[in-house]
Parts: structure tokens; C-alpha cells; sequence
């Protein structure tokens, strides 16, 4: 009895379905995360059974845009969830945009005290009080975050993650 060899999926056949199921899972944020994962389950080992007998490239092309696949999902649940994900990334986004302005502030606040000839400046940025000093021997600067600070920060990342993920669809079902 003879017996034949088993293909396995070459690197670019297993890139191509992944690639495929990148593009699938963000439309499906607004699926249930239990839900999902079977169905990206059975999705992975549908494209790798087609992928064996006709090719990624087939296999891929039947299944047509992973964005009108995961429309039919989205549409069939019959209503839509939020994206806590999306919330995430925009939270994270706005907050490292504050911190980016709180750096380029101080920065700019050295810059000023090189031209001035040195010194020392107290600055306010964003509920942080900080001290900058400039010196031809030294530069150092020294932070100390507030309770404005802690509401400033998690106000905006509380914002912005609520709109982010709209939030609202919880209560509209």
C-alpha cells in the first residue's frame, strides 16, 4: 500500500490567507468575540483546504472581498455592537498625542533658555508642573504629575474612547 506524500502550505499561501483574515477581522469587530473566533476558525480552515486543491489565489478569489464576507456576517447578527478595540486605539492615540505636545513644549522651553543664556522656568503643561533648567554645565528638567494632570489625561482617554468604540450601540439593540 502505497501512500501519498501530504502538500503543506507554502510561506506565501500561508501569508496570502492570513493576509485574507487580517482583512476580514476588522469589519468584524461588531461580531460577538466568541462568535467570531469559531467563525475566523472555520474560516482559516476553509481557505487552507481550497488553498490544497485549487490554490490561494482561487481559493481567496472565491471567497470574494473579506469586507463584503464580513458584511453578511455583520448584517445577519441584526444589529451592531461597539468596537471597544477601536475605542482602544483612539484612547491610546489621543493620550500619546498629549504627551507628545507636553514633550515638544518643554523641548521648545530649553530651545528658549539656550537663547535667553540660561536659566531656570516653571511651566504648567497639561496638569503636569514642570521645572526646566539650562545651564552651560547643565540641562535637566523635572516633572510632577497632579490630580489635574490624572484628570486631564483620563478625561480625554475616556472621551475618546467612548466616541472611538461608539458606545451608544450598546443601548440601541
Amino acid at each position: 500500500m502505497t501512500t501519498t506524500p501530504v502538500r503543506r502550505l507554502t510561506l506565501r499561501e500561508k501569508m496570502r490567507i492570513e493576509r485574507y483574515l487580517l482583512d476580514f477581522s476588522w469589519p468584524m469587530q461588531d461580531y460577538p468575540r466568541k462568535e467570531y473566533k469559531q467563525i475566523k476558525r472555520e474560516l482559516r480552515a476553509s481557505l487552507v483546504a481550497a488553498t490544497l486543491d485549487v490554490g490561494v489565489d482561487q481559493a481567496v478569489k472565491d471567497l470574494g472581498s473579506p469586507f463584503a464576507l464580513a458584511d453578511g456576517y455583520i448584517t445577519e447578527l441584526g444589529r451592531k455592537l461597539p468596537r471597544w478595540n477601536t475605542g482602544a486605539i483612539v484612547a491610546s492615540l489621543a493620550v500619546a498625542t498629549l504627551v507628545y505636545l507636553s514633550l515638544a513644549y518643554t523641548l521648545g522651553s530649553i530651545d528658549t533658555l539656550e537663547v535667553l543664556g540660561g536659566g531656570q522656568v516653571d511651566l504648567s503643561v497639561f496638569g503636569f508642573t514642570t521645572k526646566v533648567h539650562f545651564s552651560e554645565q547643565q540641562i535637566w528638567v523635572q516633572g510632577t504629575g497632579t490630580w489635574v494632570a490624572l484628570a486631564i489625561y483620563g478625561g480625554v482617554a475616556l472621551v475618546s474612547f467612548l466616541l472611538g468604540s461608539r458606545f451608544w450601540r450598546v443601548f440601541t439593540g
